[in-house]
């Protein structure tokens, strides 16, 4: 993955959605009531972009480093759509 995972703290509920789909990347962090990114450059795409469309809050986003033009085709490297 050439993207930073990142999740909008203002945004997220803590439900743990992200962590139960991806825990690799992801972990709920019970203090603050937030899931948190724990691994922002890897993890299983698959179980990325599932816990990304399973945030009832759409909190979790990537960051791509790139110009716009890479990121659709970085983006499509991975079978996903923009």
């Amino acid at each position: 993955m050439l993207g930073k995972i990142v999740i909008d703290q203002e945004e997220c509920i803590g439900c743990g959605t992200c962590e139960s789909i991806c825990p690799q990347v992801f972990r709920l962090d019970e203090d603050a009531a937030k899931a948190v990114v724990i691994m922002a450059r890897g993890g299983p795409s698959e179980y990325i972009e599932e816990a990304m469309e399973s945030c009832p809050q759409e909190s979790i986003q990537i960051s791509w480093a790139r110009r716009p033009a890479r990121q659709s085709t970085e983006m499509e490297a991975f079978g996903w759509q923009m």
